[in-house]
């Protein structure tokens, strides 16, 4: 046993002596759970390693490691052809651009229904895949209304992925279709 283990167990039985003195009953034995499970905690620590175990593993030969695949999905041009591909990697950059817009069409307030900022946005589709045009979709917004209702809005956002920039915001009242998640 360490001499800090050894510490920290005196330390917790005299912090909770006097408050066992004081209860009765069932309260008692609940007190008795958090020392017992911090000490169980501490028993099962594995120990320091030795200084044979913390030297530097052995270099390996890149002649004796296999060659991978490029990945065809890797460069730009290449992920560009697929819809997913695309849209996945440029989706936090999109999320980010698009959420302003979306919040910039707002006429009165405001707020979030998604718990993150990467899953505002669960649909897509091209919009000139030449360019590199994604269409962002998603109904995770409420903005309120005249009479201070909130009402649930879909929004479009056309993201050109190559220039990091919204082309176009569309905001309507309603929701996506459920295919569309």
């Amino acid at each position: 046993m360490t001499t800090a283990f050894a510490f920290t167990i005196a330390a917790w039985v005299l912090a909770l002596s006097p408050l066992l003195l004081l209860m009765r009953g069932h309260r008692k034995k609940f007190l008795w759970v958090a020392p017992v499970a911090f000490i169980a905690a501490m028993l099962t620590v594995t120990p320091a390693p030795t200084p044979n175990e913390t030297a530097a593993p052995a270099p390996v030969s890149l002649a004796s490691t296999p060659q991978r695949e490029p990945d065809p999905v890797a460069s730009d041009e290449n992920c560009m052809r697929f819809l997913r591909c695309w849209a996945e990697r440029h989706t936090v950059n999109a999320a980010r651009a698009c959420k302003q817009s979306v919040e910039a069409q707002a006429r009165i307030n405001y707020r979030w229904t998604a718990a993150f900022a990467s899953s505002i946005l669960p649909a897509f589709r091209w919009k000139d895949q030449a360019n590199g045009i994604v269409t962002y979709e998603g109904d995770e917004v409420e903005l309120q209304n005249g009479l201070g209702v909130w009402v649930r809005h879909t929004y479009q956002c056309d993201y050109d992925a190559k220039a990091g920039q919204v082309v176009a915001v569309r905001v309507r009242m309603g929701r996506l279709p459920p295919t569309a998640h």
